[in-house]
């Protein structure tokens, strides 16, 4: 895995570090790389913050669904419920599922919008009081016209939020915990000889694992570099002088090499970390990552062909002496020539924050398309008014010559299309089959207008659309046939025909 940031670093920091041997078991020498590593381990310890993103577009899509379902009336609604009044499962054995398999995907969103709508009764629900405008065929279809284009565009910003998603979960607090842990302890049972009581370890049980650089059956990992360059030797117990990481209390590290006994490899571990001082309210963050990251990274000392934490005087063996060196050698980051890298703690780390930065950025942009679905929403549900308004028009003429009016209308309804733009050029050209066009020196909000073939066609649409009721009398909406469904369909409907 590739960790950004690195490649430029690397060589630079090779060149800074000592190129010969610097063996020093006195107090304190080690105190500067167990900062560095107390830096990075209390990146598991603080709090993780969880995306900022705004939840609210849900309420805005089930309003606009609604609505829609609405526009049906109870007819359309029937087949999406079953006789209870819930809402039917797929099934593509049956009606209408059987006649409409393209229909599948959308099915459980527009079957819980039936659910919701056939549930709220009552003189103000939102079914009772469309029935009551009592509009004609004509009316209707300029009202489902109307939500036909809401709907398109709302669906179009769903599915971008949607898209975002991976990236936002991906950045959850407990997934970034589990890879920042991961790097701290490792994986697997190994992982668990820091962690709980009672553990013996065969493979930390010398100094051995020191010089491997790894230890079998776990990741690299952060605790195994702090107990190798924090404890030496048996011959030089941690006592008085020879407290290499601290001499802050008597038990910074409670023992020397050999760590063979039940729970020696936790109790060292609980040791070493106990003067690192975690602050558990501290905020985590991408940049703290990365900052930690390299502060520990310039502890990295090459000496011949070895690449190390700690002290040594170059010897190939590793038992915390001042005779082989207290240290921890990792092998990848020469033999992989690929530095930090070939390092699964330091991949892990990297990882995280590259999740994190994903999902907030992720986050930021579905709040922003958030906001323009509730803005969709709330001319849904205008749709009631403009439909009242729609009510009181006059409809004496027949479908043959509709008033000028009426075309002008549905010319206004063709340009609210390109404003839910707002000025995005982008946006806009993603509008151009509705026939908008983008004009940079268009005012403040006037960038994304209608094109005028576009406004011409929308004109002479309306001038031939069929009224469906040529006295013009009024049409309820909510009877069973109050519609046209092929001739003016809603964007639930248009999918089947």
């Amino acid at each position: 895995m590739a960790v950004p940031g690195y490649a430029a670093t690397v060589s630079v920091l090779l060149m800074m570090v000592p190129q010969s041997s610097d063996a020093n078991t006195v107090t304190g020498a080690h105190a500067s790389v167990y900062k560095a590593l107390c830096s990075v381990l209390q990146l598991q310890e603080g709090k993780i913050k969880a995306p900022d993103q705004e939840q609210e577009w849900r309420n805005a899509m089930e309003t606009i669904n609604d609505v829609n379902m609405t526009l049906g009336g109870p007819a359309w609604l029937s087949q999406f419920l079953k006789p209870d009044g819930t809402q039917k499962q797929w099934d593509p054995q049956t009606s209408p599922a059987k006649e409409n398999s393209h229909w599948a995907s959308s099915w459980a969103e527009w079957a819980a919008s039936a659910e919701r709508v056939s549930k709220k009764h009552g003189a103000d629900s939102r079914l009772s009081n469309f029935s009551k405008l009592s509009l004609t065929d004509q009316q209707l279809n300029l009202a489902r016209t109307r939500m036909s284009l809401i709907l398109d565009r709302a669906s179009t910003l769903q599915t971008k939020i949607k898209s975002l998603q991976p990236a936002i979960d991906n950045a959850e607090p407990a997934k970034i915990k589990k890879l920042l842990a991961e790097a701290a302890i490792g994986t697997g049972e190994p992982a668990k000889e820091f962690t709980d009581a009672g553990k013996t370890s065969t493979t930390r049980n010398t100094a051995a694992f020191c010089g491997a650089g790894t230890v079998p059956g776990t990741d690299d990992c952060l605790a195994d570099i702090l107990i190798c360059v924090c404890t030496q030797g048996s011959s030089d117990n941690p006592a008085g002088g020879n407290k290499i990481c601290s001499d802050h209390n008597g038990n910074h590290a409670p023992q020397g090499h050999n760590l063979a006994e039940a729970n020696d490899i936790k109790n060292q571990y609980d040791g070493l970390i106990k003067d690192c001082n975690f602050n558990a309210d501290e905020e985590i963050t991408p940049a703290k990552m990365s900052t930690a990251l390299r502060a520990l990274e310039s502890h990295i000392k090459v000496f011949k062909t070895d690449a190390y934490f700690g002290t040594t005087d170059g010897a190939a063996s590793c038992d915390g002496t001042a005779t082989n060196g207290v240290r921890f050698k990792m092998p990848k980051y020469k033999t992989g020539k690929k530095g930090m890298q070939e390092l699964a703690w330091a991949t892990k780390i990297e990882t995280a924050a590259a999740a994190m930065r994903a999902g907030a950025t992720a986050a930021s942009t579905s709040n922003a398309l958030a906001a323009s679905l509730t803005l969709l929403s709330k001319a849904a549900e205008g749709l009631e008014s403009e439909s009242k308004l729609f009510a009181a028009a006059s409809t004496g003429q027949s479908s043959g010559s509709q008033p000028a009016t009426e075309q002008l209308r549905a010319t206004k309804e063709a340009e609210q299309v390109c404003k839910t733009a707002d000025d995005n050029q982008k946006e806009c050209e993603n509008l151009k089959d509705k026939g908008c066009v983008f004009n940079p020196k268009g005012g403040e909000g006037k960038k994304c207008t209608l094109s005028e073939e576009a406004k011409q066609k929308a004109a002479e649409k309306e001038a031939n659309q069929e009224t469906g009721g040529k006295d013009g009398k009024a049409t309820n909406t909510t009877g069973s046939n109050s519609f046209v469904i092929n001739k003016t369909p809603l964007w639930l409907a248009f999918l089947l025909f």
